[in-house]
């Protein structure tokens, strides 16, 4: 991963992240640098307020990887950012033992320094008292100004009246600025003064030893509170990042190598962050053999603004930023960047504006190469038209033959007459809507643009008169190039037209299409009902024939030993003879969810209802009871039903299957009848099977001349429920192995 992916990479991570957890926790930072360097010194004293800025710095580090232990998911590069913070939990544990957050060393910060506050305190108390009892006595009243004990110098006064100065024994401290007041110390309370004083002193030492070693250990940390403030910058900056691009809705590049450069939707980031969604979205292309862009077009139309894009968005880019862009934009690696924009003439250095730009092109020329994107506004101008021209078509050659990427704007026609005959360039236009005389700041490739200077100069208010003048002018002055150029763009209105033509033509085939498909669904739905009703009819006659069949069997039984019975089995056979050619053909089942024991269920290739005993979801089946027999069923060929009601009666009694009075064969023998014998019996063993749950069968049909075995295989080829058969016995085929589906 390059270094610039990598840095796309971090802030798509913490972009995700801000945009599910919030910001992130980066307020307070301090630059401590000139601090931490002191530090290193040895007897240096760092100030509280200094040493609480480092202790901020510690707690954002601190704040950032609690916060990061918040996140869920895989982040590994932002992961990676923050796992390389220093353990500093030892030295802000001494910085916030010693300073609270007032930058005041608390007391316990040395058995020293609460002694000596001790005392500090005990002996303002006494001074106060002294003082206090002082202006309580009655000969001493008519001196006080008021009656208030206040400090000057360190030292506690009182304030007396003028007039009284020599009434009470003490040191003149200050006056008032009316000089009504002096602020005397009486000699009571000198030597308390005098050792306050000293125990003051003694505190601040006490203070700066304190400091001095909290600074030492400061100094112990400098590679570690350097490296961490490195990496908070680096933090500041791919948040800075991230806000940018949530302001501009960017997104990160792809970045190749190979000079493709691919902005879809591109909008100028300063431009876009003042004029929000008015701005005007570009796409800008260039790969294969094109190296070069050739903007031209109307006056304000956006040409500028669109070399400008290319530009900011590569540095964009390549700095690790997401740039204002649609997803899927491309953009490739350049080692350098070139670009000549605007009128930088300067009197003072006697420079013109043709002179400002050759100068400018010299540079670039000579540092220009294969992995280089230079961009040139209005090349060739400031000179005569035709030398101008030919200058700038020899720095695209030039330009090109290097493989450097170029972009340039012009309104010169032998430059837009080169981007037609040079396969290394494409012409670019700005579109100008002639109907509104407004330029729509969209890129058209492979036109170039009128600069439509008469139309602007006309909408400006410039006098008409000069424009009549101009413009006969104009029409007796066309240059070759502009005739071959207004011949190349009438070609291309023409083939725009026709294509405009095919592109609708296309879009009343489609639509026709459609609607065919739209017809040929309807008639198979129609087929699928009608099919559906035929079957529906089918059944109603079965079940018809079912109803007649009972009443036969009901008459048979009455004629008693003597009456014609029907063989054992019969009806049976008869019932399923008819019913095997109704097997849910052309019907499917609705898709059955959460199915499971108890449920009641139709099963469509009998149209019998019954209660669900077993679901296997591997195999896709169910066990299900139906009457008075167990059978497994695809999951497919089920529906669910409502509860049925089944009476035990003596009519039900004929129709029970002879599998629940006896276990279902596994295997059956024809050998010695007919493939016309043999076929219906193996039919009808084959629904028995089905019936009775068999997954694996076996058919005696031996060896002979091998038609009953062609004949039986031929059959099962075509039976909808055999998944597989075969020979049970590779060296004897006499008996088929068959597996149901």
């Amino acid at each position: 991963m390059s270094w610039i992916e990598k840095r796309l990479g971090e802030v798509d991570e913490l972009k995700s992240i801000v945009e599910v957890y919030g910001d992130i926790p980066l307020g307070g930072i301090g630059d401590v640098r000139e601090a931490i360097a002191r530090a290193k010194i040895e007897g240096t004293v760092l100030s509280p307020e200094e040493i609480l800025d480092i202790l901020g710095n510690i707690r954002v580090t601190d704040g950032l990887k609690s916060s990061f232990k918040k996140v869920k998911g895989t982040f590994p590069l932002y992961g990676g950012l923050i796992s390389r913070f220093s353990d500093l939990r030892r030295l802000k544990s001494e910085i916030v033992r010693t300073i609270d957050r007032q930058g005041k060393i608390f007391d316990h910060a040395s058995s020293a320094l609460k002694q000596i506050r001790f005392d500090v305190t005990a002996y303002r108390k006494r001074i106060k008292r002294s003082l206090e009892e002082m202006m309580k006595r009655e000969d001493l009243k008519p001196l006080f100004q008021e009656k208030l004990i206040t400090i000057r110098n360190g030292r506690y006064v009182l304030p007396i009246k003028s007039d009284f100065k020599g009434h009470m024994e003490g040191i003149v401290h200050d006056h008032s600025h009316s000089k009504m007041t002096i602020f005397l110390e009486p000699m009571e309370v000198v030597d308390y003064n005098n050792e306050l004083s000293m125990l003051l002193e003694d505190e601040r030492q006490e203070e700066r030893r304190i400091l001095r070693a909290l600074t030492g250990r400061i100094g112990e940390y400098h590679q570690e509170l350097l490296r961490d403030l490195e990496i908070l910058g680096e933090v500041d900056l791919l948040r800075a990042k991230v806000k940018l691009s949530q302001k501009l809705g960017g997104i990160n590049p792809l970045v190749n190598r190979k000079g493709v450069v691919r902005l879809l939707g591109a909008r100028h980031p300063l431009l876009y962050m003042k004029e929000g969604d008015r701005t005007v979205p570009i796409d800008i292309h260039l790969s294969g053999y094109s190296k070069a862009l050739i903007i031209s077009g109307a006056n304000a139309g956006g040409k500028t603004v669109a070399l400008k894009t290319i530009g900011l968005l590569s540095l964009m880019a390549q700095s690790g930023m997401h740039i204002s862009a649609m997803e899927g934009s491309e953009i490739p690696l350049y080692h350098s960047i070139f670009a000549d924009i605007g009128d930088e003439q300067n009197i003072r250095e006697n420079l013109s504006t043709f002179s400002a730009h050759i100068l400018s092109l010299i540079r670039i020329l000579e540092k220009s190469d294969q992995f280089s994107l230079v961009l040139l506004d209005e090349l060739g101008v400031g000179t005569n038209a035709r030398e101008g021209s030919a200058i700038g078509i020899g720095v695209l050659d030039y330009l090109i033959h290097r493989g450097a990427t170029v972009v340039v704007t012009t309104h010169l026609d032998e430059l837009k007459a080169y981007g037609y005959l040079n396969k290394g360039a494409t012409n670019v236009s700005v579109a100008f809507d002639s109907e509104t005389l407004e330029p729509r700041y969209e890129l058209i490739y492979g036109n170039s643009g009128s600069s439509n200077a008469f139309v602007v100069a006309e909408k400006l208010g410039f006098p008409k008169a000069v424009l009549d003048l101009a413009t006969e002018y104009y029409g007796d002055q066309g240059s070759g190039a502009s005739r071959f150029i207004r011949d190349i763009e009438g070609v291309q209105e023409d083939l725009r037209t026709e294509r405009e033509g095919i592109r609708h033509l296309k879009k009343e085939i489609q639509r026709h299409r459609d609607r065919l498909r739209e017809l040929v669904g309807r008639i198979r739905e129609r087929k699928q009902q009608m099919l559906q009703q035929v079957e529906d009819s089918g059944r109603t006659i079965l079940q018809q024939t079912e109803t007649e069949l009972k009443r036969i069997v009901e008459e048979v039984a009455k004629g008693g030993d003597d009456g014609v019975k029907m063989p054992k089995g019969e009806l049976k056979r008869v019932r399923e003879r008819f019913f095997v050619q109704f097997r849910s053909r052309g019907r499917k089942g609705r898709k059955v969810e959460g199915l499971r024991a108890g449920d009641w269920v139709r099963v469509l290739g009998l149209n019998r209802v019954g209660v669900v005993r077993e679901v296997c979801n591997q195999t896709k089946k169910a066990d299900v009871q139906v009457e008075n027999v167990r059978i497994r069923v695809p999951l497919r060929d089920l529906e669910r039903s409502e509860p049925q009601l089944h009476e035990d009666s003596a009519e039900n009694e004929g129709l029970k299957y002879e599998a629940a009075e006896r276990g279902v064969r596994s295997e059956i023998n024809v050998v010695g009848l007919t493939v016309e014998e043999a076929l219906p019996v193996v039919d009808k063993f084959i629904d028995d099977a089905l019936l009775g749950g068999l997954e694996v069968v076996d058919i005696i049909h031996g060896t002979g001349t091998g038609r009953l075995r062609e004949a039986i295989g031929q059959h099962l080829k075509h039976h909808r429920n055999v998944k597989r058969f075969g020979p049970k016995d590779i060296m004897k085929s006499g008996v088929t192995v068959v597996e149901f589906s």
